[in-house]
C-alpha cells in the first residue's frame, strides 16, 4: 500500500481533494477529522468535545479532542488494503504543527520533540506528502463565519511556517513532497496533478 498524506494550512482544500479522490479506482481515502467521524459514536463525542473547547476558549480541551481523532484514524488505516490510501491530514505533521496553538503558551517548543517521537512510533510517515501551498491571506478569506483559533490570519501565517519546516524535514528523510499551488489551481487541476505524480511512483 502506498500512503499519501495531503497537508497544508486550513482552507487550502485538503478535504475537498480527498472527497474528489474517493471516486478514483484503486484509491481509498480517510478524512482524519469529520469523516471517520460521522459514522462513529466515539467520533461524534470527540467532535462535540472540540466544539466545547472552541466555544469556551479552552484551548487545551480542543487540542486534546483533536489528539483523540488519531485513534479512530489508527484503526481505520490498519483495515485498509487498497493500493493507495490518501488522508486529508497527517497524524504526525498536523499534530506537531497544531500543537503550537493548543499546548500551554511557551511550552509547545519544549513538548514538540517528545510528541513527535511518540507519534513517529505509532504511525510512521507516509510514502508521499501532497502539500497544498496556499497564501494565508487567501485561506483566511475562505474561512467560514465560525472562525476557529487556528483560522485567524496570524495563526495561518504561523501554521504555514510550521508546515514548510515539516515538509523540508520530510524531504531530508527522502520522503517525496508533491507541491500543488492551491492559490490558483482548481480542485480538478490539483487532483489531476496529484494522480499524475502518483502514477509515476507506483
Amino acid at each position: 500500500m502506498h500512503k499519501v498524506s495531503i497537508v497544508g494550512i486550513d482552507n487550502a482544500g485538503k478535504s475537498s481533494m480527498v472527497l474528489s479522490l474517493g471516486e478514483v479506482d484503486c484509491v481509498n481515502t480517510i478524512r482524519l477529522t469529520g469523516g471517520l467521524s460521522e459514522r462513529s459514536r466515539t467520533a461524534r463525542v470527540i467532535n462535540r468535545l472540540a466544539e466545547i473547547g472552541e466555544s469556551h476558549s479552552f484551548k487545551f480541551v480542543t487540542g486534546f479532542a483533536y489528539l483523540l481523532h488519531l485513534f479512530p484514524y489508527y484503526l481505520e488505516q490498519r483495515k485498509n488494503t487498497a493500493p493507495v490510501l490518501i488522508s486529508d491530514r497527517d497524524p504526525i505533521v498536523d499534530t506537531v504543527c497544531y500543537a503550537d496553538f493548543y499546548l500551554p503558551k511557551g511550552l509547545s517548543r519544549l513538548f514538540r520533540p517528545s510528541l513527535k517521537f511518540v507519534l513517529e512510533r505509532w504511525f510512521g510517515y507516509p510514502d508521499s506528502f501532497c502539500y497544498l501551498d496556499v497564501n494565508p491571506e487567501i485561506a483566511a478569506q475562505r474561512t467560514s463565519s465560525r472562525q476557529q483559533l487556528h483560522e485567524r490570519l496570524q495563526s495561518l501565517r504561523r501554521l504555514k511556517e510550521l508546515f514548510e519546516e515539516e515538509m523540508a524535514l520530510a524531504e531530508n528523510r527522502n520522503i517525496p513532497v508533491i507541491r500543488v499551488d492551491a492559490n490558483t489551481d482548481s480542485l480538478e487541476e490539483a487532483t489531476k496533478e496529484l494522480l499524475q505524480q502518483l502514477e509515476k511512483k507506483l
